[in-house]
C-alpha cells in the first residue's frame, strides 16, 4: 500500500465516522479533512464505497429507504 492509498483509506474512514455522528455539512467534512472541494471528498467515498457521502448519510438515518419507498410505491 502506498502513501496515498493509505490517506484515502484514512480519510474515507474519518468521512464515514463524520457522516455517521454528526449534523456537518458534507462541504464542511471535505474541508475538514483537506479536500479541495465537496466533489473531491464525493468522488473518493463513491469510489472506496460506492455510494455518495450524502446517500451513505441517508442510509444511515434511514431517510434513504423512505425516499425509496416513495419513489416505487413501497415495494422495498
Amino acid at each position: 500500500t502506498d502513501f496515498r492509498s493509505l490517506t484515502s483509506s484514512v480519510r474515507v474512514s474519518r468521512a464515514t465516522e463524520l457522516l455517521r455522528s454528526s449534523t456537518m455539512s458534507i462541504t464542511s467534512i471535505s474541508e475538514d479533512l483537506g479536500y479541495s472541494s465537496p466533489a473531491g471528498l464525493s468522488r473518493a467515498f463513491r469510489k472506496a464505497t460506492g455510494v455518495s457521502p450524502r446517500e451513505f448519510r441517508s442510509m444511515e438515518t434511514g431517510e434513504f429507504e423512505e425516499q425509496a419507498s416513495n419513489i416505487d410505491g413501497g415495494l422495498i
